[in-house]
């Protein structure tokens, strides 16, 4: 025999947000927490402007059977750049997520968070200040 289900489905809620920041004189970082609060942080030259921008991880529902166990997959380190109106591009070093196996509810959902880290050149480099903007595929499957 056989049973046919519905196939699982997920929702972008909310954007991974990095926020507003000044490069300094030497490179840095700006770190998004895969949390629902948000946790933000720098190191190296950048600045962050605090409570700017909407910073914040993004925010996924999956829907799906109940009970069942999935596996979230995130891209790989370093191969996703967001740009700007002009062509500069900023690099993602790092993906993180809240829960990489989580298990739907009794109603078939599962909230994940995602976070990352994003690479800032020192002040240098010439970028054009702007939006910098990009995509990235989360990946979503059952066990």
């Amino acid at each position: 025999n056989a049973e046919m289900v519905e196939a699982l489905s997920a929702d972008e809620l909310t954007e991974l947000n990095f926020g507003r920041f000044v490069p300094g004189t030497t490179a840095g970082t700006i770190i998004i927490d895969a949390t629902e609060a948000l946790n933000r942080s720098q190191s190296g030259g950048v600045t962050i402007i605090t409570a700017s921008g909407n910073p914040g991880a993004g925010k996924f529902g999956i829907y799906g059977i109940a009970s069942q166990v999935i596996t979230v997959t995130l891209p790989a380190d370093n191969t996703i750049k967001l740009s700007n109106a002009t062509g500069d591009e900023l690099t993602v070093a790092k993906f993180t997520v809240s829960n990489a196996n989580p298990t739907l509810g009794i109603d078939g959902s599962a909230i994940v968070y995602v976070g990352g880290t994003l690479n800032i050149p020192d002040n240098q480099a010439g970028l054009t200040k702007g939006i910098f903007t990009g995509t990235y595929a989360v990946t979503f499957q059952h066990n």
